[in-house]
């Protein structure tokens, strides 16, 4: 992947966490990548996917994530408990390092599921889905 655009991917894991599919949803420019919920989940639904991992790099090197990063992320958390494919990460890649929302409790805004549960974390680890996007190549 180009370092200087911004890129975001997704995982989609079936029920026993096992990886489905790993594909680019979108590419964007150098600080943004516009995105929106429905087509992540399209592509969820069409994968059969029963949980989903999203990624995306910050070409800058920062992988802190912005103000609008969190706000997508509730988004797709919200979705995904509505039609029951949870948001389990959302990673944050740079050349050198990574930022999880799960590992750094970022994905609880609150939200919980018809079973009133907070959405369940996938044991598989993040470097499997990070060794998967291409993110140096091109």
């Amino acid at each position: 992947m180009p370092q200087d655009v911004e890129e975001l991917w997704c995982m989609t894991l079936g029920p026993s966490l096992n990886l489905l599919d790993i594909k680019m949803i979108f590419r964007g420019t150098i600080d943004a990548c516009i995105a929106h919920p429905r087509d992540i989940f399209r592509y969820a639904c069409v994968k059969n996917a029963t949980q989903l991992i999203i990624a995306h790099n910050h070409p800058s090197g920062d992988p802190t994530p912005s103000k609008q990063d969190l706000e997508f992320t509730r988004k797709l958390i919200k979705v995904g408990i509505m039609i029951e494919i949870p948001v389990v990460d959302h990673l944050i890649v740079t050349k050198k390092n990574y930022f999880s929302l799960a590992e750094s409790g970022l994905l609880d805004f609150g939200v919980h599921n018809s079973r009133g549960t907070e959405p369940s974390v996938a044991s598989r680890t993040d470097f499997e889905f990070l060794n998967a996007c291409d993110f140096d190549s091109k």
